[in-house]
């Protein structure tokens, strides 16, 4: 590619004017081009809008405990589970 410098412009091979880009001009130009990474970025900011709104929607009070649950214990995942739970169980 020649490049010549005439009237302090820069001239490509074509004799047309190179205009110059900014890494970060080039960086909004590819991620634009790319769906999933604009869809990421938007429940990105999502998450950021609703984090941001948490303390004035009305879900629950901080002061607010349910006592009823204080006294459960973990679930029990042997239901009649199809998969051994260990190398040496059997059904």
């Amino acid at each position: 590619m020649s490049e010549a410098v005439v009237k302090n412009q820069v001239l490509n091979e074509f004799d047309q004017p190179v205009k110059g880009v900014s890494l970060w001009m080039d960086a909004w130009r590819r991620l634009k081009k790319n769906k999933m990474a604009m869809l990421c970025l938007v429940v990105i900011i999502l998450y950021g809008v609703v984090s941001l709104a948490a303390p004035i929607l009305p879900i629950h009070s901080y002061k607010f405990q349910v006592v009823d649950h204080q006294f459960l214990t973990t679930p029990s995942w042997d239901w009649g589970c199809p998969l051994p739970m260990h190398p040496g169980a059997h059904l």
